[in-house]
């Protein structure tokens, strides 16, 4: 397994009274991920937090066996038993009606990365000055670009732009996305919650990163979006391969 340098970041906004986002970062088991909760103040706060505890619960006592494993189906488990004990959580009390989360990881193993994504928290790769956004959102606006509905600059004026079609936690069942890439020595990858992508366009987002100085370029990068209105919580993890 090849080297992994992490630094990671969260910040509650320009406009937010509380942070809804939860980061998490495993150096031992080389898991990295983020949550970003909704469902009121409470609500959001425990949507995020469980589904990152569950997760990482799951990778940690995978690591500590032995023998292969097919990745794909055994995180879409991990992630699927987060959606429904947040969702169990939400019908035993009426004041977490409603919550769920977002999740994005990354998962180093084996000289691959396992990217698990629901809703509009990204992943991207910086490689050889380029930055490359690896997922889809799954937010009504994207699909409404991606069946030819609207175009992409259509969609940035948009009103319900950041309205998610999938969650983990809102439903009992739960959709995950998995991307698997092979690492190069010097790539950086890029996870984030949308307080990120809502506030900068991917142009500027790449111009702020420095994968020689990953808290550098997380500071920028926070201190960009809260000059540009700092709407929302926002959280980064970069990932550099060594």
């Amino acid at each position: 397994m090849k080297k992994i340098t992490v630094y990671g970041k969260t910040d509650i906004g320009v406009k937010r009274t509380t942070n809804q986002d939860s980061i998490l970062m495993n150096e031992r088991t080389h898991l990295y991920a983020i949550a970003d909760g909704m469902g009121g103040h409470r609500g959001g706060e425990i949507a995020s937090s469980m589904a990152l505890e569950i997760l990482d619960s799951a990778i940690t006592k995978l690591n500590d066996k032995k023998g292969d494993v097919h990745m794909p189906p055994f995180l879409k488990e991990a992630i699927s038993l987060a959606s429904m004990k947040i969702y169990e959580k939400a019908l035993m009390d009426e004041n977490l009606k409603g919550m769920g989360t977002t999740l994005i990881g990354l998962y180093f193993r084996d000289d691959k990365v396992y990217i698990t994504q629901v809703g509009d928290s990204r992943a991207y790769l910086f490689r050889d000055e380029g930055l490359w956004k690896l997922t889809e959102d799954h937010s009504l606006v994207n699909e409404q670009v991606r069946s030819g509905m609207i175009n992409r600059s259509q969609a940035e004026k948009m009103s319900y732009k950041n309205v998610i079609t999938r969650s983990v936690g809102f439903e009992e069942i739960v959709n995950v996305d998995i991307y698997i890439r092979d690492v190069e020595d010097g790539d950086v990858f890029l996870i984030c919650s949308d307080g990120l992508t809502s506030m900068l366009a991917d142009d500027e987002i790449r111009e702020k990163i420095d994968p020689d100085d990953l808290k550098v370029s997380a500071n920028s990068l926070i201190e960009s979006t809260n000059e540009a209105g700092g709407q929302d919580n926002t959280t980064i993890i970069l990932a550099r391969v060594n």
